[in-house]
Protein backbone atom coordinates (compact mmCIF):
# COMPACT_ATOMS: atom_id res chain seq x y z
CA UNK A 1 0.00 0.00 0.00
CA UNK A 2 1.21 3.39 -0.61
CA UNK A 3 1.42 6.23 2.05
CA UNK A 4 1.78 9.94 1.81
CA UNK A 5 5.69 10.84 2.97
CA UNK A 6 6.70 14.04 3.24
CA UNK A 7 7.36 14.82 -0.76
CA UNK A 8 3.78 14.36 -0.62
CA UNK A 9 2.54 16.82 1.41
CA UNK A 10 0.34 19.76 0.51
CA UNK A 11 2.48 22.92 1.33
CA UNK A 12 5.34 20.92 -0.75
CA UNK A 13 2.72 20.44 -3.34
CA UNK A 14 1.94 24.09 -3.44
CA UNK A 15 5.19 25.15 -3.48
CA UNK A 16 5.74 23.34 -6.70
CA UNK A 17 2.76 24.69 -8.28
CA UNK A 18 -0.22 22.94 -7.61
CA UNK A 19 -3.39 24.56 -6.69
CA UNK A 20 -5.31 24.28 -3.62
CA UNK A 21 -7.94 21.99 -6.00
CA UNK A 22 -4.80 19.91 -7.22
CA UNK A 23 -4.01 19.51 -3.31
CA UNK A 24 -7.55 18.42 -2.30
CA UNK A 25 -7.99 15.66 -4.89
CA UNK A 26 -4.67 14.66 -4.13
CA UNK A 27 -5.48 14.34 -0.12
CA UNK A 28 -8.96 12.75 -1.35
CA UNK A 29 -7.54 10.21 -3.40
CA UNK A 30 -4.97 9.18 -0.43
CA UNK A 31 -7.92 8.75 1.96
CA UNK A 32 -9.97 7.31 -1.07
CA UNK A 33 -7.01 4.12 -0.98
CA UNK A 34 -5.88 3.82 2.12
CA UNK A 35 -8.56 5.26 4.92
CA UNK A 36 -6.20 8.19 5.77
CA UNK A 37 -3.98 10.53 4.83
CA UNK A 38 -1.10 11.92 6.60
CA UNK A 39 -0.48 15.88 6.30
CA UNK A 40 3.14 16.89 7.53
CA UNK A 41 4.03 20.36 8.81
CA UNK A 42 7.34 20.94 8.59
CA UNK A 43 8.80 23.33 11.41
CA UNK A 44 12.43 25.51 10.87
CA UNK A 45 13.80 22.14 12.71
CA UNK A 46 12.81 18.59 12.70
CA UNK A 47 11.67 18.81 16.32
CA UNK A 48 9.42 21.83 15.36
CA UNK A 49 7.78 19.36 12.91
CA UNK A 50 4.25 18.24 13.49
CA UNK A 51 2.17 15.28 11.13
CA UNK A 52 -1.78 14.94 11.82
CA UNK A 53 -3.89 12.14 10.10
CA UNK A 54 -7.30 13.38 7.99
CA UNK A 55 -9.85 10.45 7.11
CA UNK A 56 -9.72 8.27 10.72
CA UNK A 57 -13.28 9.50 12.06
CA UNK A 58 -14.46 9.01 8.26
CA UNK A 59 -13.36 6.10 7.68
CA UNK A 60 -12.86 4.20 10.77
CA UNK A 61 -14.81 6.20 13.36
CA UNK A 62 -12.23 7.30 15.30
CA UNK A 63 -10.46 10.13 16.04
CA UNK A 64 -7.89 11.75 14.19
CA UNK A 65 -4.11 11.67 15.64
CA UNK A 66 -1.00 13.85 15.71
CA UNK A 67 2.00 14.04 16.54
CA UNK A 68 4.56 16.57 17.42
CA UNK A 69 8.49 16.82 17.69
CA UNK A 70 9.28 14.52 15.31
CA UNK A 71 10.79 14.93 11.61
CA UNK A 72 8.26 14.39 9.08
CA UNK A 73 9.17 10.91 7.63
CA UNK A 74 8.84 9.67 11.26
CA UNK A 75 5.71 11.47 12.52
CA UNK A 76 4.32 10.06 8.96
CA UNK A 77 5.86 6.41 9.68
CA UNK A 78 4.18 6.06 13.27
CA UNK A 79 0.84 7.55 11.90
CA UNK A 80 0.35 5.22 9.36
CA UNK A 81 1.28 2.26 11.62
CA UNK A 82 -1.20 3.58 13.88
CA UNK A 83 -3.57 3.88 10.93
CA UNK A 84 -2.91 0.56 10.08
CA UNK A 85 -3.85 -0.95 13.37
CA UNK A 86 -6.55 0.76 13.77
CA UNK A 87 -8.01 -0.15 10.09
CA UNK A 88 -7.03 -4.17 11.56
CA UNK A 89 -8.80 -3.69 14.33
CA UNK A 90 -12.00 -2.60 12.65
CA UNK A 91 -12.09 -5.44 9.72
Amino acid sequence: MSYPLCHDSPMCMMCEGASLDDVRFHIHGLIEGSGWAVIPVEGNTPYRSWAYTVGLVQTFDHPELVVVGLDPLAAGRLLNSIGDAIRTERA
